[in-house]
């Protein structure tokens, strides 16, 4: 009895470059899908570390007469009169007392303001390349509720952020954006003018949050630090 053996049939070319064509389709409407999940969830981390990085700021204050960290503090720990140059020197009045882990204003996505890796050590003192945060002294309990305490860092040396994802200010998303925690403690990815890159004020006798031509957002002692650009 003869066998009969059948070969195996493989694609043709035309069905494999078919097939490539198909694939290729398929990355284009999936990749970003995954890419928007992925920043979305890395947002809402972001913005959970900002409202915790406040709450913070609320305990330190019940320890220093209603007080959000504003002048630094002398070895034991005693309020000076001098002010921070930056929101590094101010936020890390926070460590280890009212936020033990460093991590916390460490942000994987920012690649201007905070290194490759997330810092090891927890003493006392914010380094370059360590934080993410930008922040508003001179502010307590008893001020405006709306007013800002905790945002994104802006761009150096001001008040504005960049359209330029991955650069310092860097804003979040396609549509400009920043995080923006409140004296109160609430929190939300607030969206920026589009022309100026500032956060707009919530009304009218409060025009802008971020004013161009002064590092300050709502007088002339609410300064906005920004935080120290890494290798600094």
């Amino acid at each position: 009895m003869k066998t009969k053996v059948c070969a195996a049939q493989g694609f043709t070319l035309i069905e494999l470059m078919v097939l490539i064509f198909v694939f290729g389709i398929l990355l284009v409407e999936v990749l970003p899908v995954f890419g928007r999940v992925s920043e979305k969830s890395a947002g809402t981390k972001a913005l959970e570390r900002a409202k915790q990085i406040a709450l913070a700021c609320k305990l330190f204050a019940g320890d220093y007469e209603g007080h959000f960290p504003s002048n630094l503090l002398d070895a034991d720990d005693k309020v000076t009169s001098t002010p921070p140059s930056s929101a590094n020197d101010a936020l890390a009045q926070l460590i280890p007392d009212y936020l033990p882990d460093k991590k916390m204003f460490w942000l994987a996505q920012d690649e201007a303001y905070c290194n490759d890796s997330p810092p090891e050590d927890n003493d006392r003192k914010l380094r370059a390349g360590q934080n993410h945060w930008g922040y508003v002294i001179n502010l307590t309990e008893k001020s405006d509720p709306r007013f800002p305490l905790v945002a994104d860092g802006a761009a150096p040396g001001g008040t504005n952020y960049s359209r330029i994802v991955g650069t310092a200010g860097g804003t979040w998303g396609r549509w400009p954006v920043a995080i923006v925690v409140r004296v109160d403690g609430s929190g939300a990815f607030e969206r920026l003018n589009k022309t100026t890159l500032i956060v707009p004020g919530p009304s009218a006798d409060i025009p802008n949050l971020l004013q161009g031509g002064q590092k300050n957002w709502l007088g002339a002692n609410n300064w906005f630090l920004n935080p120290i650009l890494k290798g600094k």
